[in-house]
């Protein structure tokens, strides 16, 4: 006696239902993967988007010096001065924001010289350098250098400078300083 397997009994071909199988084995792996990499997808993904627009205020300061202090072959007793201005606007456009003012006077050190500021002849701050201890950065700011919005305003100031005669030393024969005059911006709230 011979035995046939089911589905040689039922003259069906087996391969539809093995198919079948597969098919479903395959949906279900891809189901489940597709489960399992959805956290991965969401860590490497990010993105925004937005339609907002900014807009900068115009801040358009200007310095002018018309006067370069060189201190060349100077002997106790030098004097010069010159004079600077500082303003909140350029090219005649008003400011759109509040900004301070911070006058900065950067020297060698290598002469010893007294620096004077003036506002006319006001006296806002006089500063002396030895000589000897080398370069030297001095800072001045006060509430008169703040400028106000949408009007143009400009301050003129002047800047002394002395070597002083009874500051006479050997040291400082044919010795020469540079003198460098900035003014620094900053806005304000």
């Amino acid at each position: 006696m011979q035995y046939k397997s089911k589905h040689e009994k039922n003259d069906k071909p087996h391969y539809p239902v093995l198919v079948f199988r597969i098919a479903a084995l395959l949906a279900c792996l891809t189901l489940i993967s597709t489960y399992l990499l959805s956290g991965a997808y969401s860590k490497f993904f990010s993105g925004a988007s937005g339609g907002d627009g900014a807009r900068v205020a115009r801040f358009s300061p200007d310095f002018t010096s018309d006067n370069v202090l060189d201190i060349k072959n100077a002997t106790p007793g030098y004097n010069a001065e010159i004079s600077f201005s500082v303003q909140n606007y350029s090219d005649e456009k008003l400011p759109e924001t509040a900004m301070k003012c911070k006058i900065i006077l950067k020297t060698t050190g290598n002469i010893p010289l007294t620096f004077t500021l003036l506002d006319g002849e006001n006296i806002l701050k006089t500063w002396n350098c030895d000589g000897i201890s080398g370069e030297k950065e001095y800072e001045y700011t006060d509430n008169s250098l703040i400028f106000g919005v949408e009007a143009k305003e400009s301050r003129t100031y002047k800047l002394q400078t002395e070597w002083p005669s009874i500051k006479k030393d050997s040291r400082f024969s044919g010795m020469t300083d540079a003198v460098y005059l900035e003014a620094v911006f900053e806005q304000i709230d």
